[in-house]
């Protein structure tokens, strides 16, 4: 219902600390086209930040939108 508030704090080690965050949404509830799909990273790769940005290549912090656990635009080729 998105009433539920959780933190886990810092990470103060010397190290990476791994999370584990299993979560579901509705299969309904996404956008109509997925764009990330649509425009490959080598298509995406040629064009503005901004652009790459409204295709799917970033995320909203601290991890909406990421791939495998990371931003989505180490995906990108270099230009």
């Amino acid at each position: 219902m998105g009433t539920l508030l959780h933190r886990g704090g810092a990470n103060r080690s010397e190290g990476t600390r791994l999370g584990i965050t299993p979560q579901y949404c509705q299969p309904w509830i996404r956008q109509i086209e997925n764009m990330p799909l649509a425009v490959p990273p080598p298509v995406a790769s040629a064009f503005s930040p901004l652009v790459r940005a409204l295709l799917g290549y970033s995320i909203h912090k601290p991890f909406i939108g990421y791939v495998d656990g990371r931003d989505p635009r180490r995906l990108l080729t270099p230009r």
